[in-house]
């Protein structure tokens, strides 16, 4: 019964997980171990070339010579892998008053994902909000 339930499940997942609006979610679904090769390639070939609005956290602001650049983690501050996934430049001003910790949006398209060790979403077009750039849609986080 868990297996036709797994596979029920999974057939939702491939047929409407088009869906990339929440980040966390689709790392979720893609590092499910039940999932074969040809199943995760799909529902990541369902992801590339969406738009998406994701709600981050600033991780660290760096100055390398006279730039500066902020990194954003898509988990919380307090999660047990909080690591930086994008870089972003900034101004001085910027830079200096971000906050690590801060909610950041993060928008762009999705050009490649890659599941492994370490889950990855290689966005093209990308930008950096310091609010929600579309408030009227549910931000995925």
């Amino acid at each position: 019964m868990k297996t036709k339930l797994s596979m029920v499940l999974l057939m939702f997942f491939i047929g409407i997980m088009a869906n990339a609006e929440d980040f966390d979610t689709m790392r979720t679904t893609l590092k499910d171990n039940e999932l074969t090769e040809i199943q995760r390639n799909k529902i990541i070939k369902s992801y590339i070339g969406q738009k998406v609005i994701w709600q981050g956290w600033i991780y660290d602001v760096k100055q390398s010579g006279n730039k500066y650049s902020c990194t954003v983690s898509m988990d919380k501050p307090d999660a047990f892998a909080y690591y930086p996934d994008y870089t972003f430049p900034v101004n001085e001003e910027l830079a200096f008053n971000l906050k690590k910790g801060q909610v950041v949006w993060v928008t762009g398209t999705i050009n490649k994902v890659s599941v492994g060790l370490m889950f990855t979403v290689k966005l093209d077009e990308m930008k950096l909000y310091l609010t929600n750039p579309n408030p009227k849609k549910k931000v995925g986080r």
